[in-house]
């Protein structure tokens, strides 16, 4: 019989989510919308966010973290075995050790503009094997990318892909990194990654009307994410600690609002 059918997808929880079934907070925010106002007198919270938020950029969001007695043990074992369980069984991954190593590639390179020719070359895999492996990947909701922003002016990059993880904490497995977010020099790219992925989580299931991207422009200046629709222009520049906005972008589009997003202003 015929019927309708709807697809809904379920990613890692939201840092809402992860509070709340921590019975940290009970508190439902809209991480975006308190970013774009920068509302700062909402910001005050009744627990230790640089403490939770820490350990999430170690150890993710995956909904069995709460559950399990040794984070780290449950995501390597993911990382080596249960990611590619269900790529394997469709036979969608030739040479499964190619690709996990592309995985730990990607890793390593979060936030950054993807080069498929460089890794192409680096792991002796032809360019469209490559991009096949991350188009299964990105599929398998592992990873994802994000276009830049670009009006077509001749400065600007408007092709190449950045490339982000859905889950830190698979992320942190994969280059098998557990440290503390304070001694580590990715700990700036980790929280740039949990802050597109609470964004993107948050526009698909509340269904906000944004398209997500990054600008760059040739000379190297860019910001980390763009939120645009045809009545809005917000450029965020997001850091652990501090920053300030490019004005090569301000200047391009100065009628963009402009906003520096850290560890103390996010939530």
């Amino acid at each position: 019989m015929a019927g309708r059918a709807i697809n809904y997808i379920l990613h890692p929880l939201t840092f809402n989510e992860y509070l709340i079934q921590q019975n940290i907070s009970n508190e439902k925010v809209s991480i975006v919308k308190r970013m774009l106002a920068q509302d700062n007198s909402k910001s005050i919270t009744l627990f230790d966010l640089q403490e939770v938020l820490s350990s999430v950029l170690k150890f993710g969001l995956y909904p069995d973290i709460i559950n399990v007695s040794d984070n780290r043990e449950y995501l390597l074992n993911l990382a080596e075995k249960a990611i590619f369980k269900d790529i394997l069984e469709l036979n969608l991954i030739e040479n499964r050790s190619k690709a996990l190593e592309l995985l730990q590639v990607l890793a390593y390179q979060i936030g950054n503009v993807i080069n498929y020719a460089e890794i192409s070359r680096k792991l002796g895999l032809s360019i469209p094997t490559v991009q096949r492996y991350i188009d299964i990947f990105e599929q398998s909701f592992i990873l994802y990318r994000i276009k830049p922003f670009s009006k077509n002016k001749r400065e600007e990059i408007g092709k190449s892909p950045k490339i982000f993880f859905w889950d830190i904490g698979l992320r942190n497995a994969l280059v098998k990194n557990f440290e503390a977010i304070n001694i580590r020099g990715d700990s700036g790219a980790l929280f740039e990654n949990f802050i597109i992925s609470e964004v993107k989580k948050e526009i698909e299931y509340s269904e906000l009307d944004y398209e997500v991207n990054y600008w760059r422009v040739k000379s190297g200046y860019e910001v980390d994410l763009v939120l645009s629709n045809k009545n809005e222009l917000n450029g965020l520049e997001i850091k652990l600690n501090n920053g300030v906005i490019t004005k090569a972008f301000t200047n391009r589009y100065p009628e963009a609002k402009t906003l520096v997003i850290t560890q103390k202003s996010f939530y």
